[in-house]
């Protein structure tokens, strides 16, 4: 059982998402993403949207705060970990698709004639569901500790299990980070102007635009592509973390580690295809417009020559 100091922390987290879950839904002009002229209809989908994150907060609060069961309160606030940010990307990509330029192919998450900051490369929404879903991770296996035999066998190998102390398994942060910072790091590269000197791109002052907006939007597509790519197996990551705790716990269930494996290798596959199927399609259309000559108009017909 928990007490009402032992679900502060859970409570406070929750409360902190609904926060930020409220500040991604009005951030530029709307879920993070940026228009040139938002409309009422655009205006009115976020006031909704602030209504249903508040209403959904105070209830998952509710539901913390009144449960001491361990597993019924941190499955409360994971829940809402991951339910509040995905409905803020649900929001942010009904927009970008709304609103994307029928030239431009893939959906609009930002104005593809202008300089792509670093920040408009990252979806927030999603970094906001990783850190949130680590955050109770964390506290988990903060508050588990305790319960855990001083030394146990806290990873597999083929000439059998390593036994070492559970604590070691903080070291799963050091790969979270890892893959966070490839993302970093990808925002960064892709960031900028689409031509770095007036040398790039064609001379011509359309062509040059139309071009520097497929390059920009490839970009974008680029970085969300690597983004959810390595989220989703951060992600995994955690769930086996969380995985490896519950086999750690007294009375726990023998099968609980092979079960495990097998559904992060079946998520490993799920986070693959759908990340493809989510960016790819979009990205192969701006790679192949972009290698695509620019067209040229059609050449006038003199009059016929006289025979």
């Amino acid at each position: 059982m928990m007490g009402f100091v032992d679900r502060l922390p859970l409570l406070l987290l929750a409360f902190g998402v609904a926060v930020a879950c409220d500040a991604s839904l009005t951030a530029r002009d709307g879920f993070g993403v940026a228009l040139d002229d938002p409309s009422e209809r655009d205006r009115k989908s976020v006031r909704q949207f602030r209504v249903m994150n508040a209403v959904a907060a105070i209830l998952w609060l509710v539901a913390i705060g009144t449960r001491r069961r361990a597993d019924l309160a941190f499955g409360a606030t994971l829940l809402w970990a991951i339910i509040g940010p995905a409905m803020v990307m649900a929001g942010a990509a009904i927009r970008a698709r709304r609103h994307r330029d029928p030239a431009i192919p893939g959906p609009r998450y930002l104005d593809p004639h202008a300089p792509a900051p670093m920040s408009a490369l990252i979806s927030w929404p999603l970094q906001l569901l990783h850190a949130s879903t680590l955050a109770v991770v964390c506290i988990f296996f903060r508050w588990t500790l305790p319960y855990l035999p001083s030394v146990a066998p806290v990873h597999w190998a083929a000439e059998g299990p390593g036994y070492t102390s559970p604590t070691k398994l903080w070291w799963a942060l050091a790969l979270i980070a890892f893959n966070l910072s490839m993302i970093l790091f990808s925002a960064w590269a892709a960031s900028g102007p689409a031509f770095t000197s007036d040398d790039d791109g064609p001379e011509d002052p359309e062509e040059r635009r139309e071009a520097g907006a497929i390059e920009t939007q490839r970009r974008v597509i680029s970085v969300r592509l690597v983004e959810t790519l390595l989220i989703g197996f951060n992600l995994i990551a955690m769930a086996m973390w969380v995985t490896a705790i519950l086999r750690l716990l007294p009375g726990a269930d023998a099968s609980l580690a092979p079960t495990g494996a097998i559904v992060a290798a079946a998520l490993t596959g799920t986070v693959l295809l759908a990340t493809l199927s989510l960016h790819l399609p979009a990205l192969l259309r701006l790679r192949k417009r972009g290698h695509s000559p620019p067209s040229e108009p059609p050449k006038k017909q003199g009059p016929p020559e006289a025979k």
